[in-house]
């Protein structure tokens, strides 16, 4: 999930074939739709969904908005088997993301450069001091 409304052409380096969620943004959305038109697919379980995002929220407010929408179309009730990371760019972890995204069985397990990881399941093990 990228909440970085600057990321433009990093879009590209996202993972082919891997579903990404994007923050439509005046830099972001040119490159989603030229990536949408290149692969000729805007099928989010492949490829990019683009959200809106209020303005006026913050990174964090569209990262908890959106998690029940992730979880909805890539979650159990959708996908077998169902997504068990979660990369997030343009956030740092906070009390509020990490309480947000135990309610999906999610586990923060890594801060990266531009964000954080985070896991479900067993194999959620605590990397960096990370833990909710």
């Amino acid at each position: 999930m990228v909440v970085d409304v600057h990321y433009g052409d990093r879009l590209r380096s996202l993972p082919k074939g891997e579903p990404s969620w994007v923050v439509a943004s005046p830099v972001n959305q040119p490159v989603i739709r030229e990536i949408w038109k290149e692969y000729n697919t805007t099928d989010d379980i492949e490829g990019i969904t683009s959200f809106n995002a209020d303005p006026k929220a913050t990174p964090e407010d569209w990262l908890v908005s959106e998690l029940d929408m992730i979880d909805l179309h890539h979650g159990e009730l959708s996908n077998d088997p169902p997504y068990s990371v979660l990369r997030v760019v343009g956030v740092s972890l906070s009390e509020r993301i990490k309480k947000a995204l135990s309610e999906f069985g999610l586990t923060a397990t890594g801060i990266t450069s531009d964000g954080f990881e985070a896991r479900r399941g067993q194999d959620n093990k605590q990397v960096d001091g990370v833990r909710p």
